[in-house]
C-alpha cells in the first residue's frame, strides 16, 4: 500500500519519472510474489508513463509484460 500511495502522490505533482519508479518497484514486488496479474498491470502503467520519454524503461516494461503474458497465457 505504501508504494501505491507514493505513486499516487508523485502522479499528483506530475513527477512522471518518479511515479514510474514507484510502479516499477511495485511490478517487481508483485512478480517476485507471483502475483502475476498485478505485476502485468503495473508494467502496463510503467509503459504508459514512459512511452516516448524513456525507450529503455518502455522496452523493459514490454519485455516484462511479454514474460508475464507467457506465464498467464495471454
Amino acid at each position: 500500500p505504501h508504494l501505491h500511495r507514493a505513486a499516487a502522490m508523485f502522479a499528483q505533482v506530475e513527477d512522471r519519472a518518479t511515479e514510474a519508479l514507484m510502479w516499477r518497484r511495485l511490478a517487481v514486488s508483485h512478480e517476485t510474489l507471483r502475483e502475476l496479474e498485478e505485476a502485468h498491470s503495473a508494467w502496463e502503467r510503467i509503459r504508459e508513463l514512459r512511452r516516448g520519454r524513456d525507450a529503455a524503461a518502455e522496452a523493459e516494461a514490454l519485455e516484462a509484460m511479454a514474460r508475464i503474458g507467457r506465464e498467464l497465457h495471454i
